[in-house]
C-alpha cells in the first residue's frame, strides 16, 4: 500500500461586508451580495476565506440578463494609495438574471503586517464584475469585504488546520482482520470560539456527529468512538475522514487510511489420528492417512516435507478429513521405506486459515 504522510490541512472560515453598486439609472440595474456578512483576521497569521458573490435581478435593457459576470483582478486595498493585486478570475454564470460564484481566497499574513505599517485595523479587498471585458461592459457591479485585524482569541471562529492520525501517530497504518479497538484521531487548530459540528466517516458511512463548543483556545484533539470501534472484518484499504459541517471551510479536508490484511492466526490445532501400523509381513510403508473433523473447517490441505518445519515435498486439498497419497505419479517425489512428515491446515469457507495441526511421522 502507498504510504500517505501524515495529512494536514490548513484553512479558515471567510466573512463579508457587503457593498452594492449600481449603474447608472436607464442601463441596468441589479443587485449584488457578498456573505457572510464580516471578517476578523488573526494578526501573523495566513487567512484562508470562502467568499460567495450572489447576483439577483440582474437586468439588461428592461430584460433579465443571462450570461457571464467577470472580475479578472481583485485588491487588497490598505489605504494611503497602497493597492496589492490579487489575479485571479472569478466568473458567475447569470441565468434569468440570477447566479452565484464562489472564491477562496487567501489573505498573506504580509498584507496584514503590511496594514499595521499603515497604522490601519481594517481594510477592504475589492471584486469589480463586468459582463464584457472593458472598456466595452453594459453592466458593472462592486463588491468590498472589509477585514479587521484582530488578536487570535477575538477573531472569527474558523479551522486553521485538521490533522488526522492513528495510535501510530500516522496517517495510515495495517492491521490484521477482526482486529478490535482501532482508533482515529483529529488535532484540530481553530481561533475564536464557537459551535464546532461534524462528523465521523468510513468508507463515506457516517459514524458519529461531533458536537462540540470551543471557546478561546488554540486546539482541541478528538476521536473515533470505542463502540463501535472502526471496522476491520473486510480487508483492502479502508478511509477515514472527520468532515466539518460548522464554521464553514474552503477546501477537502485530509483523509487516513487503514489496510486490513487477512488474519494469520490460527484458531484450533486439527488432532490428527495416526493410523495403526501396518503388519510388518506386509513390507509396505503408509499412504493414508486420517485426522480428526474440526467445525467451521470447510477444506484441508495436506501438506508431506522431509523435515517438520520443511518445504512441502508434496500437498493436496481434501474436502474429507482423510487422504491418500496415490499410487501413481509419485516417482520422485516419495521413496519407500524413507522417513517424511505430514501436517493438515484447515480453511472456512472464506477461504481463510482457521485450523492446524502439529507435524506428525510416517515411513512412506
Amino acid at each position: 500500500m502507498k504510504a500517505i504522510a501524515r495529512a494536514s490541512y490548513v484553512a479558515a472560515a471567510a466573512l463579508a461586508a457587503l457593498v452594492i453598486g449600481f449603474l447608472p439609472a436607464g442601463t441596468a440595474s441589479a443587485a449584488l451580495t457578498v456573505s457572510p456578512p464580516q471578517l476578523a483576521a488573526p494578526e501573523n497569521q495566513t487567512t484562508t476565506v470562502t467568499i460567495a458573490y450572489r447576483f439577483s435581478g440582474l437586468v439588461l435593457a428592461a430584460v433579465p440578463y443571462s450570461g457571464p459576470m467577470t472580475s479578472t483582478l481583485g485588491e487588497f486595498r490598505l489605504g494611503s494609495g497602497v493597492v496589492i493585486p490579487v489575479s485571479t478570475t472569478v466568473t458567475a454564470a447569470i441565468q434569468g438574471g440570477s447566479g452565484a460564484v464562489t472564491e477562496t481566497l487567501t489573505i498573506p499574513s504580509s498584507v496584514l503586517d503590511a496594514a499595521r505599517r499603515q497604522g490601519a485595523t481594517s481594510f477592504t479587498f475589492d471584486r469589480t464584475f463586468t459582463d464584457l471585458a472593458p472598456p466595452n461592459q453594459r453592466i458593472t457591479e462592486a463588491s468590498s469585504i472589509r477585514v479587521s485585524v484582530t488578536s487570535e482569541a477575538a477573531a472569527s471562529f474558523s479551522i486553521k488546520r485538521v490533522e488526522l492520525y492513528f495510535d501510530n501517530r500516522r496517517g495510515e497504518t495495517t492491521v490484521p482482520r477482526n482486529r478490535r479497538g482501532l482508533k482515529a484521531h483529529a488535532d484540530i487548530r481553530f481561533v475564536g470560539s464557537g459551535l464546532l459540528s461534524g462528523y465521523w466517516e468510513v468508507d463515506g458511512r457516517r459514524i458519529l456527529d461531533v458536537n462540540r463548543s470551543l471557546s478561546f483556545g488554540t486546539g482541541v484533539t478528538l476521536s473515533t468512538p470505542d463502540a463501535p470501534d472502526l471496522p476491520t472484518f473486510d480487508t483492502g484499504t479502508h478511509v477515514v475522514r472527520f468532515v466539518i459541517v460548522n464554521p464553514p471551510i474552503p477546501v477537502g479536508l485530509p483523509q487516513a487510511l487503514y489496510f486490513v490484511t487477512p488474519s494469520k492466526e490460527t484458531v484450533r490445532l486439527v488432532k490428527i489420528g495416526i493410523p495403526p501400523a501396518l503388519p510388518a509381513e506386509t513390507g509396505k510403508g503408509t499412504r493414508s492417512f486420517a485426522w480428526d473433523r474440526t467445525r467451521g473447517i470447510d477444506l484441508f490441505l495436506v501438506e508431506f516435507s522431509e523435515t517438520p518445519d520443511g518445504k512441502p515435498l508434496f500437498s493436496a486439498f481434501a474436502k474429507e478429513n482423510r487422504y491418500a497419497i496415490p499410487s501413481e505419479g509419485m516417482d520422485g517425489v516419495f521413496t519407500p521405506g524413507k522417513k517424511y512428515f505430514w501436517r493438515v491446515k484447515g480453511y472456512d469457507g472464506h477461504e481463510n486459515q482457521v485450523g492446524a495441526s502439529a507435524p506428525a511421522e510416517f515411513v512412506f
